[in-house]
């Protein structure tokens, strides 16, 4: 008696409807734009790691030795000190001779940009899980070049009083990635 006729119920239930679809639909446009807007800053990070990895260089016996050729002459000298029982302080050492201009620190640092900009820009506050996370730390693993990848794996291992290197380190997703795909078992190969 006091009530809406059965048909206006009706109509006003469609328009509640109608107005929680559209809601939700500017919620996932929000969403989009924030991972579009997200992609190009990263993408344009990681383009920046390659080209820094481009200058990277350490110094051998006086010899500049630069990208690849660099990551490689390092192993090798740290699996030769490994075999020669080389406590980590001294391979510590070492690596800081070389590392004349603090390329290694470099490196792991834009790395770590990285990571923080994955965390921050993709945090369960700003509306992401972890799933979407751990996808943008995969895409970064699988776009950072092998070298690259193992000089940083090499810094974390041999610098670990680093923010960066501790950082890096702690992070549960790369951990997970980095045991999936070997880089765990080369950490533990190189470290002492």
């Amino acid at each position: 008696m006091w009530g809406l006729p059965d048909g206006h119920i009706k109509t006003l239930e469609l328009q509640r409807k109608s107005s929680k679809s559209l809601e939700d639909e500017i919620e996932r446009t929000k969403q989009q734009d924030k991972l579009k807007t997200f992609e190009s800053h990263f993408f344009n990070m990681v383009s920046s790691q390659k080209k820094n990895f481009d200058s990277f260089y350490l110094v051998f016996e006086n010899t500049k030795v630069d990208g690849v050729a660099s990551a490689n002459n390092l192993d090798d000298l740290i699996f030769h000190l490994k075999s020669r029982g080389a406590a980590r302080p001294h391979v510590h050492s070492v690596i800081s001779k070389i590392d004349t201009h603090g390329s290694l620190f470099n490196a792991a640092r834009i790395f770590y940009v990285i990571c923080k900009i994955i965390e921050e820009h993709l945090s369960d506050s700003e509306g992401f899980d972890e799933k979407t996370r751990e996808k943008y730390y995969q895409t970064l693993i699988y776009f950072t070049d092998f070298a690259l990848l193992r000089l940083i794996c090499i810094y974390t291992a041999y610098f670990p009083e680093s923010k960066i290197a501790s950082h890096i380190t702690a992070n549960k997703i790369l951990r997970r990635i980095s045991k999936r795909s070997g880089l765990g078992k080369y950490i533990s190969d190189i470290s002492l």
